[in-house]
């Protein structure tokens, strides 16, 4: 499994536009063959500041992920309001409950 963590930030003029793109990119994303998980959190202690938390079966999906219309339409449209982003993926393995 591969877990995905991305961090985007924009200004506080920014913050529902945003938002409001991020909510539709989830919802379709989370019917994605291979999406395991897909969510996304705003840092309460820095407003504007996002997180995506991502769990992909594999790297198969999460490439169909990058090549889906839904996740270009929302680069193109959270592009010009970001001021900042970057993101790490990480291979996991099934993990234990706590």
């Amino acid at each position: 499994m591969l877990l995905l963590t991305a961090y985007v930030e924009c200004g506080p003029e920014n913050r529902d536009a945003l938002r409001a793109a991020a909510a539709v990119l989830a919802a379709s994303t989370r019917e994605e063959a291979g999406c395991i998980e897909y969510n996304f959190y705003e840092n309460t202690e820095e407003p504007g500041r996002f997180v995506f938390v991502e769990l992909w079966r594999d790297n198969a999906a999460l490439e169909a992920h990058f090549a889906a219309p839904h996740l270009a339409e929302f680069v193109r449209v959270s592009a010009p309001l970001l001021t900042g982003r970057h993101g790490t993926v990480y291979e996991v393995d099934e993990g234990r409950k706590l």
